[in-house]
């Protein structure tokens, strides 16, 4: 058995009135449980607002609230909420998983915030700031928030976000994608960089950018620093095709020649 306290608006949104909550208790019962409880529960869908309603994962609660609309019925759970139509289904755990509760679907609030094209638009500039080699925090947290009084601060916090750094990451790989560096060139690199070394001659240049590559394409086990914490180490992405432009001619301190 489940306890799960939501919050609830003591009366419906008006302009100009301010919101009251009140905190209610839930209990969610596995389907053994409500038997032994003696609780009496019907499927979800003919439920009415107070009935007891088996969910399609075999979890038991009461509904909240039945909205009837022109073409579905909407029925809201203590744990989430579905729209009935015939293929729908009314899950518990998965919003057990998240603990998203008052949504259709089970996702996170950082999976919702990965939507929004506010933080959709600050990966993209990082990533475009970061492969030039030059990363302007005030300019970036002034792309997020431009009211924002400390934009500098507000970037940094934003690199904190583990879901901000994966979308940054999806954005990195994106244009890694559009050069046609993927993991095939990485592994080619490190490999080249081994053999520039066992002839003694001076593969940092290479590495250094393979380095970045792995980290950039999640070759890296995510535990590791990843290129977010490894400030003014990085190089351009400029610098990165020069690097993997190298056909194997011997290397003087990490040129080409």
């Amino acid at each position: 058995m489940d306890k799960l306290v939501r919050k609830h608006l003591r009366q419906p949104l008006k302009k100009g009135v301010k919101r009251e909550y009140y905190w209610e208790e839930y209990l969610i019962y596995t389907e053994k449980e409500a038997k032994d409880h003696k609780i009496p529960y019907k499927a979800w869908r003919d439920c009415n607002m107070g009935d007891f309603g088996l969910s399609d994962d075999g979890y038991v609660a009461v509904c909240i609230k039945r909205r009837e609309y022109e073409k579905y019925t909407n029925y809201v759970f203590p744990y989430g909420q579905v729209f009935g139509g015939a293929k729908k289904k009314l899950l518990y755990e998965p919003h057990r998983k998240t603990g998203s509760y008052a949504s259709i679907t089970a996702q996170t609030f950082e999976e919702k915030y990965k939507r929004n094209r506010q933080y959709k638009n600050f990966a993209k500039a990082y990533a475009i700031q970061f492969v030039s080699g030059n990363i302007d925090y005030d300019k970036l947290g002034k792309i997020f928030s431009p009211t924002d009084g400390n934009p500098s601060a507000k970037t940094k916090s934003l690199l904190k976000k583990e879901y901000v750094k994966e979308m940054i990451d999806d954005e990195l790989k994106k244009i890694l994608a559009e050069k046609e560096i993927d993991e095939g060139s990485v592994l080619d690199m490190i490999k080249k960089a081994h053999e520039v070394a066992n002839d003694k001659q001076d593969p940092a240049n290479m590495m250094r950018a393979a380095e970045v590559l792995v980290k950039i394409l999640g070759l890296y086990d995510r535990k590791q620093p990843d290129v977010h914490q490894i400030e003014g180490e990085f190089m351009s992405l400029a610098e990165i095709e020069d690097t993997l432009a190298i056909d194997g001619g011997k290397l003087e301190n990490g040129k080409n020649v």
